[in-house]
């Protein structure tokens, strides 16, 4: 497995969160989070498939 490192201006993060964050419900913000801080990680869902079909039933 590899490790891909990339380095963000802050600058162009602090655009990127405001613009993904308008958009975006907070469900999604909140798994988002939970991504980067590697945590809830395994949520609700027992498939990939229900997983998805919960995204679209907003």
């Amino acid at each position: 497995m590899a490790t891909v490192k990339i380095r963000v201006n802050d600058t162009l993060k602090q655009k990127a969160d405001a613009l993904f964050s308008k958009p975006v419900s907070n469900s999604i913000q909140e798994a988002i989070a939970d991504s980067r801080s590697r945590r809830n990680l395994h949520g609700p869902f027992d498939t990939a498939e229900d997983a998805v079909n919960s995204m679209f039933e907003d």
